[in-house]
């Protein structure tokens, strides 16, 4: 087992990221840049949240229009009536509003967000203004606090779920959850599925903020007879073993980080007696769906898939697309040009340079956020062309809002290069956002907007479950 100090090129880069980022006060959280504010913009935020909320307490609703900028163009007013009765509705459905208390900040873009907690006589709401520079009021959004959400959105009464083990003999034993059908030991024949996470240290809910959306696809799809197995990733749930720092050579390899683990679940699932073992998908979300066949290949050998928010193209061109798009958002002129050259670079390193690398420099050289060994693995293999050559029933799924896949980039392509496979289907959804929940709020378009604790829309789980019991006959 290689293991090497800490890399000094990483280092380096890691350095200059934190010290540019740093030097303008911002980091780019999604499609839109979010960063702290300074004390005394906290400050005013708060005097501004304050403001807004005594109005809805004790004034009207033309006093908290007041509160708006003012034009002289009809069309460019911000009409906050719609806000207004929904404050209305909760005020009748709980009583007055008796307390608001200020929770958070931060910049938005150009402008400011904050959020609090409202307390009414019978109830809560979180609410989120968006306010301008000038602390003009532009925008309100109610939501259910996360922690009222956590206790009323509960396993569904049909459903059953247990907690299990895989590899439990094994160096990494991990941790997941098989959600079935109430009384599927008295069953026979079920269709499975299993969940396989994608880029990043994802837990088996793929928690994002207060979203959890394997969990919400689990107990959908339990609900519609499938069983269903996620589980943690083993970055997740070992981070010591993926440290950057401090690389483990055959630590980084996406058998380690992804495959190893969705072969167990495989197996797992195909195991239970009640579950039909040539009836289990697998359901991944960008690289749990891209490197799909690598995991059917590898053993998992399944019915078909069901591919959420991935690309046709290699991941590394995806990833610098990222960096590029909103990974820079909040740089100067000058430190953004510097960055660009970086990443540019290191994407043309990726496309002509690893097999040219020694060990040693595969392992030092920190392409893209990742050590050279991890790309080199992963670009080992053409995952598109083996899904085609495959022919097994995939269905692709794509939010429309979601800024990190581009809809009509990636999922646009993903079309062109099956045209001619009808083994594969394709579904968008208008809404829904990177995480397949529907993008709303004051922080839309970023990763912000994950911490309203929406859930899958029913439409998904019966698009996918209706996926599987036509490819089931």
């Amino acid at each position: 087992m290689r293991k090497l100090a800490k890399r000094s090129v990483a280092s380096a880069v890691v350095l200059l990221l934190a010290v540019l980022a740093t030097a303008c006060g911002r980091v780019a959280v999604g499609g839109v840049a979010v960063s702290q504010m300074t004390e005394d913009q906290k400050a005013q935020a708060k005097q501004n949240f304050e403001q807004a909320t005594g109005v809805m307490m004790d004034g009207t609703y033309n006093d908290l229009q007041t509160m708006t900028p003012v034009t002289l163009k009809k069309e460019d007013m911000i009409d906050l009536s719609p806000q207004w009765e929904e404050y209305e509705s909760y005020v009748a459905e709980y009583g007055p509003l008796t307390k608001a208390k200020f929770e958070e900040a931060y910049v938005y873009g150009t402008d400011w967000v904050t959020t609090g907690r409202l307390t009414f006589e019978n109830g809560v709401r979180e609410l989120s203004i968006k306010f301008n520079k000038k602390g003009q009021l532009l925008d309100l959004f109610f939501y259910t606090p996360a922690d009222i959400d956590e206790e009323t959105y509960t396993l569904p009464e049909s459903v059953e779920e247990f907690d299990i083990v895989l590899g439990e003999d094994s160096q990494y034993p991990i941790d997941g959850k098989l959600t079935v059908p109430k009384n599927a030991g008295d069953m026979e024949s079920l269709a499975g599925v299993v969940l396989v996470g994608g880029v990043g240290a994802n837990d088996m809910d793929m928690s994002g903020g207060n979203t959890k959306a394997y969990r919400d696809i689990a107990w959908g799809l339990a609900e519609r007879g499938i069983a269903v197995l996620r589980f943690n990733k083993r970055v997740n749930q070992y981070p010591e073993a993926w440290d950057l720092e401090n690389p483990i050579a055959e630590n980084l390899t996406v058998d380690f980080e992804i495959v190893e683990d969705a072969v167990k679940a495989s197996e797992y699932l195909k195991g239970l007696p009640y579950v039909d073992a040539d009836q289990v998908y697998l359901l991944g979300h960008t690289t749990g769906g891209i490197l799909a066949p690598r995991i059917d290949q590898a053993g998992g050998d399944f019915a078909g898939y069901i591919m959420l928010a991935t690309t046709s193209r290699p991941w590394y061109q995806a990833a610098y697309d990222q960096i590029l798009n909103y990974g820079l958002a909040g740089l100067t002129d000058d430190q953004l040009q510097i960055m660009i050259s970086m990443k540019s670079d290191e994407k043309k390193r990726i496309e002509k340079k690893l097999d040219t690398m020694d060990e040693e420099e595969l392992l030092e050289d920190n392409l893209l956020g990742m050590p050279a060994i991890y790309w080199k693995d992963m670009n080992s293999m053409d995952y598109t062309q083996m899904l085609i050559d495959e022919q097994k029933p995939v269905l692709f799924l794509q939010g429309e809002e979601d800024y990190q896949i581009i809809a009509e980039v990636d999922f646009e392509q993903w079309k062109e290069v099956m045209k001619d496979c009808d083994f594969a289907q394709f579904k968008s959804y208008p809404e829904l956002n990177h995480l397949f929940v529907k993008s709303e709020g004051c922080y839309k378009g970023s990763a912000k907007e994950y911490d309203i604790p929406n859930h899958v829309p029913e439409e998904v789980m019966s698009d996918i479950a209706a996926f599987i019991e036509e490819n089931g006959k």
